[in-house]
C-alpha cells in the first residue's frame, strides 16, 4: 500500500522479513519474499543475528534506488522484547 501511495512498484526489499501468522504462536518466516521457515515465536526470537544483515542489505538496494526512504515500524514497541525485535528497535 506504502509503494502504491508513493507511486513506486513494491519489491521485496522494502518488507525483507515478513512473519506470516499461522496460528498457535507459529509463523511462517518470508525473507525477501521466500519463505524460509515457520517458526514459533520462541525459536524466532532465538535467531541468530542473520535477519539484521538482510535489513542492512534492502536498505542499501533501496538506497541506490531511491533519493528518500520512510521506514514505518509494525505497530507499538514491545518493551519485553527490547533486545530482540527488529521492527522497532534494531537501527541500519
Amino acid at each position: 500500500m506504502q509503494a502504491w501511495a508513493a507511486r513506486v512498484e513494491p519489491s521485496e526489499f522494502m518488507n525483507p522479513i515478513l512473519l506470516k501468522p499461522k496460528g498457535d504462536r507459529t509463523s511462517q518466516v518470508i525473507v525477501l519474499g521466500k519463505p524460509v521457515a515457520d517458526k514459533s515465536a520462541d525459536e524466532y526470537y532465538q535467531r541468530d543475528r542473520w535477519l539484521e544483515h538482510v535489513v542492512d542489505s534492502a536498505l542499501n538496494e533501496l538506497e541506490k534506488e531511491y533519493d528518500y526512504i520512510v521506514v514505518k515500524e509494525r505497530g507499538a514497541a514491545e518493551i519485553n522484547l527490547f533486545d530482540q525485535d527488529i521492527a522497532n528497535i534494531y537501527c541500519c
